[in-house]
């Protein structure tokens, strides 16, 4: 079996290949009315058991020191998680061809996770005018959210978080990605400002926005085009809201919005060749070496 897409005259064009598993694809592109250039496709299916996967939160968070301090942890769960998902790569399937499956050992998956500070600063309501100190990452970026030692875009290099599958024969079936998380944030730089007759922080605003993409790309160095290449093949999205009033004694309480929250159950499966979104810099690295607040007015 056998797809097969067209254009004349474009510099560029992108080809959907559908489900893949099963056929060679080619690629037609004249160039002009004398020249025409084509290239055979091993078109791969990244099977998921997305029915299977699952997504949980077990949000309790906490003033991480006790009362008097500025962290929050999301989740002072016995796991030690505040979310954990699981899901199953049923099957990597490419065509075969004189009874050898082609095109699997080019392929390279693994879980990438991106996040988004919507808000890291703590308000200083009883200083005249009334203050705000906010972090350098509430920034309106999306960021990328790894460990320092990460190969972006993976999230993490170990088993679990990433697979790279070097042979057309291995043996993938039922590999399962996972990943857990707790975040704590600081969320301000001095709980009682220095400055200004040393006044105590009245509220927490700690609100982390994340999405966990599973996503798959091609090692063929033919095929390759710079960082682009990276394709979501599932989504998981969760918040995290750390945010609370302190009372006089510097003890942190919740709200109502407080906790973590899944968007969903389940992963969303995603096979429409959507590309993963680029981010800014490594939240992990932001956080560690350009810990920077901002004094201003609310």
């Amino acid at each position: 079996m056998s797809r097969s897409f067209s254009r004349n005259h474009l510099r560029r064009f992108k080809c959907h290949w559908g489900q893949g598993g099963d056929p060679v694809g080619k690629a037609v592109y004249q160039a002009r009315p004398d020249y025409v250039w084509d290239m055979n496709v091993n078109v791969v299916a990244i099977n998921l058991n997305i029915d299977g996967s699952w997504g949980e939160a077990f949000g309790e968070p906490y003033q991480l020191n006790g009362p008097g301090t500025a962290t929050i942890k999301a989740s002072n769960h016995a796991s030690d998680n505040a979310v954990e998902a699981r899901i199953t790569l049923q099957a990597v399937t490419g065509p075969t061809v004189n009874g050898v499956q082609r095109g699997r050992k080019f392929m390279e998956l693994g879980l990438s996770q991106q996040a988004q500070v919507a808000a890291q600063h703590g308000d200083y309501n009883h200083h005249t005018p009334p203050k705000r100190a906010r972090c350098v990452v509430e920034d309106g970026q999306v960021h990328w959210d790894a460990l320092s030692d990460a190969s972006l875009p993976f999230a993490c290099d170990e088993d679990g978080y990433h697979l790279d599958i070097t042979r057309d024969d291995q043996v993938v079936d039922f590999y399962q990605f996972h990943f857990e998380d707790n975040p704590k944030v600081p969320a301000t730089k001095h709980f009682v400002y220095p400055l200004y007759g040393g006044t105590q922080v009245d509220y927490f605003s700690v609100i982390m926005w994340f999405w966990d993409y599973l996503i798959v790309g091609s090692k063929d160095p033919r095929v390759v085009a710079g960082d682009d290449h990276w394709t979501e093949r599932a989504e998981f999205g969760w918040t995290f809201n750390g945010s609370g009033p302190i009372d006089a004694a510097g003890a942190w309480h919740k709200e109502g919005a407080t906790g973590v929250f899944v968007d969903h159950e389940k992963f969303n499966d995603i096979i429409d060749g959507t590309r993963l979104p680029g981010a800014a810099t490594n939240l992990y690295e932001a956080w560690r070496t350009a810990w920077q607040w901002y004094w201003e007015d609310q």
